[in-house]
């Protein structure tokens, strides 16, 4: 039987940002043609992996027992969440794979993750015990058991945060051997200093709390992790890296290394695929096999005990420098930048977690017996999109069946320590400057906090700006500025409103706000169109339902835009835009909105997906035409006959170039496209003309992702080839389009034995 393993750990954790203003995620320019750096790694690295598996029925005969080959992975739940918006199929395959596991192995192969991403040592008491919650919590509703390990964010550990972990019911967590102080047998007195050559990675050590819990603690291999983090590492390379890790004649052992997925793949292209093919000659192995970290755990108790440095982590030899201080660690070789910012930036957070506080336990108390333990179990109802699994909570919290204006009141609290915390995002700190997608994305979570704080938001706003200008200037007017901007509900009261204007059909996907309209007056002056209308916005999040007046003008000449002004009721709202219509003339029109509703919003300030259809139809420079609206409208809803068009995927690359990125939906259609295919090849020979276009807009980014689908249904084809309804020009055609989608033609080879 064998006693010894390997385990490798992929940490993915995401870069997308998501608008807190509308819950829309936001596309990143310096990634084009992809949305953003999340697009690329599932289309380069995730989604082929996915598709070997499903062709292969699962994992490969003697292969490893979960996803991509990976015996063990932690996901953080911002990549998990935009997966489920773009790549629905990557979150059920991880969630399978875990399930195989536990199958197989009787343990699951996936850790939970802190939610956020942040570096705990750094976080308070409060912050910490929430994220560590809310992270389990997560996992949980995702994969349907509770978490035996949790991955920490840069690894970055001390006493207390351990100690959170194992108050929480947490097993085991990874960390990097730099971080291991000393060691001993369990039962003797004396420690023994950890260094390389001391410190066994292959067992696991237990570490106790000065309270009595304690947590087991997995060191990854330093030379395994060397040889994947410097080169991209044949198997042969691979194999005997791990045999010097796993010596002959000593007891059971585990060799593990934990790699950042994005950064590997990103660092040495192809090499999920290797790593595949070395981990499933791996399992062929006579003499050692693959394990996770759950399953030898719980075969091998920890023999010694461990003190960690505290505290630490795996990314800056400064301890925590790099998220706090000024050492001089990089992520970038490029001109050296001043970081004054970074301990600026913790100031900043650190002033904005006082304030919230204030703000949270004055007026939580009021609603909660118990407002922090409210907060920390808070995690499950806030990551779900249903806003029934929010009133659902409120009641228990309440114990009762809150009032609207309490239910209101105690989301918008809990909201608001949500976006705090999203702000501390441990990616901030980590790049060159306050000026990169990580940081903007905390600065705009850390403005919403301040915008849910009230009254006391402003005076939040210009202590956090102050402190930011202290670390680089023109960090604070730009926080400031964010803070500013119009908030969500306006935003989609006047995305409505122009949409509807235009004759433009909605965002494909059900967003954060809910768009009633109550009253509408369409109307024409000296060729600009007008729209006005009375609309209530219900906010998903928040619980809350706001009235708005609101024109929307389409001019003859120049950028769409909207007047509006928040109503207190339907009847105020229909007052506002009385007489409009009456005006003179276009300009007398637009003269006395402007002095009736003060919120003014171009076409061109939309976010997220609106913001792209807005400048894809045209609205940033007078109306779309019909053919624009016609694509738009058919995008949501295509149908078999139009998926047949071979200009569609033609349109779809022509419009991915125009704007720099996919457009709202492309990937759905890609996704109906493929599946369409898999029917059409049932008929054989008009699947051909159908699949050639296809392929070929699948063969350029951004649109890889849907290659490897292509080819399981080819695949899939070729398993039943010979069929009745098959001729030889389908045979030539299909020969063809295997060859061009990359796969072998096996008539061919056929013909060639024959």
């Amino acid at each position: 039987m064998k006693n010894k393993f390997f385990c490798l750990h992929a940490h993915f954790r995401g870069q997308a940002a998501a608008d807190p203003r509308t819950g829309d995620w936001k596309t990143e320019p310096s990634a084009r043609p992809w949305r953003d750096a999340d697009h690329r790694l599932a289309a380069e690295e995730l989604l082929p992996l996915y598709a070997a598996a499903r062709a292969s029925g699962g994992s490969p005969a003697g292969g490893p027992p979960d996803f991509c080959g990976l015996t063990s992975f932690d996901i953080s739940p911002r990549l998990l969440d935009w997966l489920d918006a773009f790549f629905p199929e990557l979150p059920a395959a991880l969630a399978e794979a875990d399930r195989r596991a536990v199958r197989e192995s009787g343990e699951g192969a996936a850790l939970a993750h802190p939610w956020p991403h942040a570096a705990l040592p750094l976080l308070s008491p409060r912050d910490r015990r929430a994220a560590v919650r809310w992270g389990l919590d997560y996992f949980e509703r995702r994969f349907k058991r509770r978490a035996a390990g949790m991955w920490l964010p840069e690894n970055a550990a001390d006493e207390d945060t351990l100690a959170a972990l194992a108050e929480a019911g947490v097993l085991f967590t990874v960390l990097a051997p730099s971080q291991a102080r000393a060691f001993r047998k369990r039962g003797l007195q004396k420690w023994e200093p950890a260094n390389p050559n001391s410190l066994d990675t292959g067992v696991p050590y237990e570490w106790n709390a000065p309270g009595g819990a304690s947590l087991a603690v997995f060191f990854s291999s330093p030379r395994i992790s060397e040889l994947l983090r410097s080169s991209p590492c044949s198997a042969p390379e691979l194999s005997a890296a791990v045999e010097a890790e796993i010596p002959h004649g000593r007891g059971a052992a585990l060799a593990s290394a934990a790699l950042d997925w994005e950064r590997h793949s990103r660092r040495h292209p192809g090499a999920a695929g290797r790593l595949a093919s070395f981990l499933r000659s791996v399992n062929r192995s006579s003499r050692w096999g693959l394990s996770n970290y759950a399953s030898f755990l719980r075969d091998n108790r920890p023999a010694y005990e461990v003190a960690i440095a505290s505290p630490s982590s795996s990314s800056c030899p400064h301890g925590l420098e790099r998220w706090s201080g000024e050492c001089p660690c990089r992520d970038s070789s490029g001109p050296e930048r001043p970081v004054k910012w970074r301990p600026a930036l913790r100031r900043a957070a650190v002033l904005l977690e006082e304030r919230c506080a204030s703000v949270y336990e004055r007026d939580g108390a009021a609603l909660f017996g118990d407002p922090w333990k409210v907060l920390e179990e808070a995690g499950a109802a806030l990551a779900c999109a249903d806003p029934h699994e929010a009133r659902r909570f409120l009641s228990r919290a309440f114990g009762r069946q809150p009032k609207p204006a309490e239910a209101r009141k105690a989301m918008e609290l809990l909201r608001m320590q949500q976006a705090r915390l999203l702000s501390l995002d441990s990616d901030a700190w980590y790049f060159d400057g306050p000026d990169s997608p990580a940081a903007r994305g905390a600065l705009a979570w850390a403005a919403a906090a301040c915008s849910l704080a009230g009254t006391d938001g402003e005076a939040a706003a210009e202590g956090f700006a102050g402190l930011l200008e202290e670390g680089e200037t023109g960090t604070g007017a730009a926080f400031l500025g964010e803070f500013r901007k119009p908030r969500g509900p306006v935003l989609a009261a006047c995305s409505k409103a122009l949409f509807l204007a235009a004759g433009l059909p909605p965002a494909p996907r059900q967003g954060r706000f809910h768009v009633l309209v109550n009253y509408e007056e369409r109307f024409e002056k000296e060729g600009a169109a007008f729209l006005g209308c009375c609309l209530r916005v219900e906010d998903r999040d928040t619980l809350a339902n706001e009235e708005f007046a609101v024109l929307a003008v389409l001019p003859r000449d120049g950028e769409a835009f909207a007047l509006a002004a928040p109503a207190a009721d339907p009847e105020a709202a229909s007052a506002s835009l009385a007489g409009l219509s009456a005006a003179a003339s276009a300009a007398g029109t637009i003269e006395l909105a402007r002095a009736r509703l003060a919120l003014e919003m171009r076409a061109g300030a939309l976010s997220g997906e609106a913001a792209w259809t807005a400048a894809a139809a045209g609205l940033s420079a007078g109306r779309p035409s019909a053919d624009e609206k016609s694509w738009l409208s058919e995008l949501r809803r295509l149908s078999p006959a139009r998926l047949q068009d071979p200009s569609l995927p033609a349109l779809l690359r022509r419009l991915t170039d125009l704007l720099g990125s996919p457009p709202p939906g492309a990937h759905e259609t890609c996704r109906q496209a493929v599946a369409h295919l898999r029917l059409l090849l049932e008929r054989s020979d008009p699947a051909l003309a159908f699949a050639g276009p296809w392929a070929r807009l699948f063969s350029d980014a951004p649109f890889t992702a849907h290659l490897p689908g292509l080819r399981r249904v080819l695949a899939e084809r070729l398993e039943e080839k010979n069929l009745p309804a098959e001729t030889p020009a389908f045979r030539e055609a299909l020969g063809g389009l295997l060859r061009e989608t990359g796969l072998d033609d096996p008539y061919d080879l056929e013909k060639t034995k024959t």
